[in-house]
């Protein structure tokens, strides 16, 4: 019979063999419902102070004026611009000035079109500069006629609005009566009111909840052999209660119990 020391021996030693294995779990495995945590922990995090901002002056250029002539239709325009400005900024300064459409100009400046990207500066365009302008062939532009404005909705006076009525007659004009009986006088009110949202009954409190959830699932696991028929059942609970929870509430039911989603998707 080994003694006592050898067999303290052979336990140590297979102890020590044991603690080598690495630990596994089946995929079914689910930890307790005691050491599931409620929240996810978070850590504070030291954020460093946004830098400062440089009130630096923006270079909105120097303030010129340029002449742009037309010959066909002969049309002069004086504009006051920016050196910063785009062409695509001077051709609608134009249209402003019962101009062609911005997108029917083409603007050049010795003979040289100017693209609608660059700055006038870029160009070299500067105080007193003309620059051609000519207008594409598909469109008729008179520079004589004035652009029509644009018709103003009329200004809202408050006030007194009489509430429109509406009269309905039972009498038919091919009827042999003839109008004896009286007109049935109806009167409209257009005035809407707004409906007040439902105020917030403690049974939807409840059942809002994430706690209330996370209870409902440990209970579940304690009471279903199988915990995968705990599951079905918790997710039956959770589609039978969507109607009377928010989209939001759901999100965070499903943060703070573990559960996938609605339904299992």
């Amino acid at each position: 019979m080994a003694s006592q020391p050898d067999e303290t021996a052979f336990i140590k030693s297979h102890l020590g063999s044991l603690a080598s294995v690495p630990l596994t779990y089946l995929d079914e495995y689910q930890p307790e419902a005691d050491h599931i945590p409620k929240k996810i922990p978070v850590f504070g995090v030291e954020l460093l102070p946004p830098p400062e901002r440089k009130n630096e002056d923006v270079d909105m250029g120097d303030n010129i004026t340029i002449t742009i002539k037309s010959s066909k239709p002969a049309a002069s325009f004086e504009l006051s611009v920016h050196t910063t400005d785009t062409i695509a900024i001077l051709k609608t300064k134009l249209e402003e000035q019962n101009g062609p459409p911005a997108d029917k100009q083409r603007l050049l400046l010795k003979g040289k079109a100017l693209l609608d990207t660059k700055l006038l500066k870029e160009y070299g365009i500067g105080n007193g500069d003309t620059v051609n302008l000519m207008v594409k062939p598909d469109y008729k532009w008179d520079p004589s006629e004035e652009k029509p404005k644009e018709p103003t909705a009329p200004a809202h006076t408050p006030g007194h609005q009489r509430i429109p009525s509406l009269v309905l007659s039972t009498t038919s004009p091919t009827s042999p009566t003839g109008g004896n009986r009286p007109p049935i006088p109806l009167t409209l009110d257009t005035n809407l009111t707004q409906a007040v949202p439902p105020q917030p009954t403690s049974a939807h409190a409840t059942i809002s909840s994430p706690d209330f959830w996370h209870r409902l699932r440990a209970f579940l696991w304690g009471e279903f052999a199988k915990r995968e028929d705990a599951d079905a059942t918790f997710e039956a609970f959770f589609v039978a209660s969507k109607g009377s929870i928010s989209p939001h509430e759901i999100a965070k039911i499903r943060d703070t119990v573990g559960v996938l989603g609605m339904g299992g998707v």
